[in-house]
């Protein structure tokens, strides 16, 4: 039983082996929020996250502290998603009108309407709901989109994720990291069947394990499910 671990780099090494242009190449853990941020911004979690940390004069797009932070190491996405989560039903209150760039469009939630219009909170855990969505999962969407899908014709030939995956066999395991579904689109494209944990696998399916979470994930309350990785 062989054991192949997927991370951010894999992801990137595809998209650049398919001739994508550096800066529209899904992100790496340093340049995360830099990239997924461009037009959302957590506020108001993202200061109190930063005062957390030690910091007081955050500037007036508190963005630009964090993404220096997480380009020197010192912090990352994951570590301020872990204080989104510990804190997701506290109050934030917002108040007045001189808000962050970027709020706006970070407020609303997956609501038709118009986008100059914020829609209001029922429930104070909706800050968690609008960073998966408008933080993480609508950008990396977006990315995936840009860099593996060619309109008329569908995904791109993974050349080089394909190349990895055609070494693995029948109960194989893949720990992917990473919250695309850029790998678990290559097993398709050789006609290999795979299935996510935690279902157990059938004789001839390798299993592929993603821990962080993944973009074909949906959830609710009491349990989770995994959609086609396309």
């Amino acid at each position: 039983m062989k054991h192949l671990v997927i991370g951010a780099g894999a992801t990137l090494a595809e998209a650049l082996a398919l001739g994508t242009p550096r800066e529209q190449c899904p992100p790496l853990i340093r340049d995360f929020a830099r990239k997924t941020w461009f037009n959302y911004t957590p506020h108001p979690l993202l200061e109190a996250y930063l005062r957390e940390l030690g910091y007081t004069d955050l500037g007036r797009d508190p963005r630009e502290l964090f993404y220096r932070l997480e380009e020197e190491g010192f912090t990352n996405i994951e570590r301020f998603m872990e204080f989104a989560w510990v804190n997701r039903h506290r109050e934030w209150k917002v108040e007045g009108e001189d808000l962050p760039p970027g709020y706006i469009s970070g407020l609303r939630l997956m609501t038709a309407g118009s986008s100059e219009a914020a829609v209001p909170l029922a429930e104070h855990c909706e800050f968690w709901e609008n960073l998966l969505y408008h933080g993480i999962g609508s950008p990396l969407s977006f990315f995936m989109s840009q860099c593996f899908f060619e309109n008329g014709k569908g995904w791109k030939d993974l050349a080089l994720s394909k190349s990895m995956a055609s070494h693995l066999e029948p109960t194989d395991l893949v720990l992917n990291l990473n919250y695309d579904t850029v790998f678990e689109l290559a097993p398709e494209q050789l006609g290999l069947t795979f299935c996510y944990s935690p279902n157990r696998p059938a004789g001839d399916h390798v299993l592929v394990a993603k821990p962080h979470g993944s973009l074909n994930m949906v959830m609710n309350n009491e349990r989770f499910v995994f959609g086609q990785p396309e």
